[in-house]
């Protein structure tokens, strides 16, 4: 029996789809058929309403393609309920198809059977070109539709904060109208969006606030009685680029046009004095990214800005209530004599995760491999009683699984059953170059965050007592 896996999505955009417990039915009914095993971990099936345009978009879809380039290959076919499910763009269809070809991986429709030869060729690419005629096309009538509907002055999508959907257009919700109204009201007399994102969030309103939520707000003209599309915009938004379009609605503004425009003027105003290019997207590589943690709510501390300093991210969005203000000085004060210490002395242990996320993803792995093996056993036994293969073939086979049985589950024998000196010479070897690393002035600072990743797992800074634990892992 060969070894298959599926793949099922369903879209928000067809209503002729099957379910995506119908389609896994005719899979399996098919796989049943086609005497072909299809192991549970092998079924992959995206969320509901995943669009099939876009493959780096589909998480499920990304780790099917990334265990069948696995070696040895994990399956040998992909079962879908029609190729549509497998790609709605003819160009990724032809890419990850011949991808998985070289693996030696076929792609089967089970409801759209396909003649051996060139022509069973020439009708995929036939059916791959109507899929994505039909996606094009379906999403051209729905933008159609809704700028028809934005120009009558009628909402094309879900109702902001201060209204509710109803009858077809907004309806102002008077609590949270009044929220609306002071957070505009604040932020014109001087707040700033962090001090405003945390009183909001002590309301109760049942949503997280964040700057960028409140921004989100003030920027927003549905407030005095407008309507806006086309902001996103590579990722981002662009409220002023040529494709915006602002139209009066038919819907209540909460607010006045004056209070308006003296909030669009103090954005504009912070907008000049913090260009965005001084944040950290553009700053150079710092030591201790992505390894310092808040001791309040466990968040990333973030360098941002020109100076070499950190804060809490969720301080920052006004999340957080107590500032982790610090500085690289102050960090490699405190935490590199103790590093050096620490590994002479063996205290790394009391701190140390024997466990790391690669360690789970690989012992997963190692897993889902044994069973491969073991499933490759059980073939080969009964390939031999039905005598397609011989003797000798078989002996040969048998002794090949059994070497890749005895090599995985001793990768899998626990970190935990390791003496504290086995685990303390491990630890040390691994890693005694990355702390020479670490401590080196001359390496960069990208070179020494790198090392330290290798075995520092976090350091959380204590700002009250400006105390900071470093944890480890193997």
């Amino acid at each position: 029996m060969r070894t298959a896996a599926c793949y099922v999505r369903v879209s928000t955009d067809d209503q002729l789809e099957y379910s995506p417990d119908s389609q896994l039915k005719i899979i399996l009914d098919y796989a049943k058929s086609h005497e072909l095993l299809l192991p549970e971990e092998f079924v992959f099936r995206e969320d509901d309403g995943i669009s099939g345009r876009k493959a780096e978009k589909r998480p499920e879809f990304q780790r099917m393609i990334a265990a069948a380039r696995q070696k040895p290959t994990p399956f040998e076919v992909i079962l879908v309920w029609k190729f549509s499910r497998f790609a709605r763009n003819q160009e990724e269809s032809i890419v990850y198809k011949s991808l998985l070809r070289r693996e030696g991986i076929e792609v089967v429709s089970v409801s759209e059977p396909l003649a051996d030869g060139p022509f069973g060729g020439l009708i995929e690419r036939i059916i791959e070109w109507m899929d994505e005629y039909y996606s094009v096309n379906l999403s051209g009538e729905v933008k159609r539709g809704m700028k028809e509907r934005l120009s009558r002055g009628l909402p094309t999508s879900g109702a902001p904060y201060g209204y509710c959907y109803q009858d077809g257009c907004y309806q102002v919700v008077p609590q949270e109208a009044e929220l609306v109204q002071q957070l505009f009201t604040r932020y014109a007399a001087g707040e700033p969006l962090r001090t405003l994102a945390g009183w909001a969030n002590t309301l109760g309103t049942g949503r997280l606030w964040e700057n960028r939520t409140v921004e989100y707000i003030l920027r927003n003209p549905v407030y005095i009685g407008k309507l806006r599309s086309g902001t996103s915009h590579n990722g981002g938004r662009d409220y002023y680029g040529e494709q915006v379009e602002v139209v009066d609605g038919q819907h209540q503004p909460i607010i006045g046009k004056e209070l308006w425009e003296a909030v669009q003027q103090r954005i504009a105003e912070q907008k000049a004095r913090y260009r965005r290019h001084d944040h950290t997207a553009n700053a150079a590589p710092r030591l201790y990214n992505g390894l310092l943690r808040c001791s309040a709510c466990g968040a990333t501390l973030a360098s941002g800005g020109k100076t070499d300093s950190w804060q809490c991210t969720r301080y920052a969005h006004g999340t957080c209530k107590v500032s982790h203000y610090t500085t690289t000085d102050a960090v490699s004060a405190a935490v590199l004599p103790v590093l050096a210490a620490t590994f002479e002395s063996g205290a790394f242990l009391s701190h140390l995760h024997l466990t790391s996320k690669e360690d789970d993803a690989g012992s997963k792995l190692a897993k889902k491999q044994l069973e491969q093996a073991k499933a490759r056993m059980r073939r080969a036994r009964e390939a031999y009683e039905a005598g397609a293969y011989t003797l000798e073939e078989f002996q040969d086979s048998k002794a090949r699984i059994e070497a890749d049985i005895h090599k995985l589950e001793a990768s899998l024998t626990p970190k935990e059953e390791w003496s504290p000196e086995e685990i303390r010479r491990r630890f040390l070897d691994k890693n005694k170059k990355n702390l020479e690393i670490l401590l080196d002035p001359q390496a960069t600072n990208a070179e020494r965050n790198s090392a330290a990743k290798q075995f520092i797992e976090k350091i959380v800074f204590y700002r009250a007592e400006n105390k900071f634990d470093i944890f480890y892992w193997l």
